[in-house]
């Protein structure tokens, strides 16, 4: 299990620099349906990441 937490972790990592790089982008103003789109997914990447490594976490504590 702890390589799954070592995974999501990484992933987490991973998800949240890819969308600090992708703020500057949100200052243009021509953005583009594609980066918000891109953007979003890596928000919702993410999110799953961080759920699944809460929860991993959880079920750890609980045995």
């Amino acid at each position: 299990m702890s390589k799954t937490m070592v995974f999501l972790i990484r992933g987490m990592g991973i998800t949240g620099a890819l969308l600090v790089l992708s703020i500057p982008f949100f200052f243009n103003p021509p953005i583009s349906t594609t980066l918000k789109v891109v953007s979003l997914g890596l928000l919702m990447i993410f999110i799953i990441f961080a759920v699944s490594a809460i929860r991993l976490r959880k079920r750890i504590e609980d045995e």
